[in-house]
């Protein structure tokens, strides 16, 4: 058996999937639901094993929640303002045939043409994907912080949280 994780799983999925974890780890330590002692003891490999692999499972989970949410998001440039955004930039630009062609083929030509820039162009990707799907974990994180703060239940950790999430996501 053979596992195999890229650029993509890790980042895109993986790395929000793991804020969603401690989110819920978070939250059930509060609820009283586990204790964090509870979490320690054990093998630790098989412990950094389940939590990655919950991660990227969790990661898969609530990418159309993120994707849902940048639907949301004013003002950013779709297909067809792009092209007119780059023609009105590049005048020379406006009749040659690639700023007409479908995104899927450009993409195809530069992996075929140009390796080192298909590999920065999926690279930028996925950390592009990567910050819209920690979008929501970081919102959610955000609001429990801040309901932990009014509450009165580890007011300079919430508060402190509060702040450097609100931070990371703009």
């Amino acid at each position: 058996m053979n596992i195999s994780l890229g650029v993509w799983d890790v980042f895109a999925y993986t790395v929000p999937g793991s804020l969603y974890l401690s989110l819920g780890i978070f939250v059930a330590t509060k609820l009283a639901w586990i204790k964090p002692s509870a979490l320690i003891h054990g093998p630790t490999v098989l412990l950094v094993i389940g939590a990655l692999v919950i991660s990227d499972i969790l990661g898969h989970a609530t990418s159309p929640l993120a994707h849902a949410s940048e639907l949301l998001i004013p003002g950013r440039p779709r297909s067809k303002a792009a092209r007119q955004e780059f023609v009105g930039r590049t005048p020379a630009a406006a009749n040659r045939p690639y700023v007409q062609a479908d995104r899927a083929l450009l993409r195809a030509a530069i992996e075929v043409n140009e390796k080192e820039s298909a590999l920065e162009q999926a690279r930028i990707g996925a950390i592009w994907h990567m910050m819209r799907n920690c979008s929501v974990a970081l919102a959610l994180g955000s609001v429990t912080y801040i309901v932990c703060a009014i509450t009165g239940s580890s007011t300079i950790a919430a508060v402190v949280s509060v702040c450097s999430g609100s931070c990371s996501s703009s």
